[in-house]
């Protein structure tokens, strides 16, 4: 297939609503705002991009620095504060569901954000893993016919869309949000569609993850 495309959340669904657009401060703290608003429904995400940059997480910081072991430690350091973030939102009836779209073979980014997927997973969020083989004609658009069109990446809360925007190298710098009942309604189907195509985390993990060699020795 050509040249890769990245359209923006409206024209990837072909419906022309304007957004506001947001640095990564400003986004964080309306996404954190519109959380804490919620009484209840829930939280959707669909990861695309096969890999991210996270220097304010400590685990990535040791995973990107090749420090494979200090990665898992650091991983394993985010159980109390995941843990209490879930239960927090489940006493308010919230549920979190959660798509990572994969590609084969699994970026090293990957190998290290199952390891966090795993865990959020375990303590209340739903993390359904999908294959982008799977797309199929979900990344094909008329409009730019021989080219792969790139399933955005998106986050909802409550009646909101967040288009999450990204440097090539995979580092937030910000998103725009949309408030149209339509787009949101698109866009809901769509991960929720994605999210029972794909297969639990857990067991996603046991068969491709956990019999790999650490990073280090890869």
């Amino acid at each position: 297939m050509g040249s890769i495309v990245r359209l923006g959340v409206p024209e990837y669904f072909g419906i022309p609503v304007e957004g506001v657009t947001m640095g990564v401060r400003d986004y964080r703290d309306d996404f954190d705002t519109k959380v804490e608003s919620l009484s209840a429904g829930h939280i959707l995400k669909v990861e695309r991009r096969q890999n991210f940059e996270e220097p304010d997480q400590p685990s990535w910081q040791r995973y990107a620095v090749g420090d494979w072991p200090g990665a898992l430690r650091e991983i394993d350091a985010m159980r109390p504060g995941i843990e209490a973030h879930y239960a927090a939102l489940a006493e308010r009836d919230i549920e979190t569901r959660r798509v990572r779209i994969v590609e084969r073979p699994l970026s090293s980014y990957l190998l290290w954000e199952l390891h966090v997927l795993k865990l959020r997973d375990e303590l209340g969020c739903r993390v359904n893993v999908l294959d982008a083989e799977r797309l199929g004609q979900l990344e094909v658009s008329d409009q730019y016919p021989g080219n792969h069109v790139m399933l955005p990446e998106m986050v909802l809360v409550g009646h909101v869309v967040y288009g999450v925007q990204c440097s090539p190298s995979g580092m937030v710098q910000g998103a725009t949000r949309y408030d149209s009942p339509e787009l949101y309604e698109a866009a809901r189907d769509l991960i929720t569609e994605l999210y029972f195509m794909g297969e639990p985390v857990q067991e996603y993990f046991t068969r491709e993850v956990a019999s790999l060699p650490p990073l280090e020795d890869s």
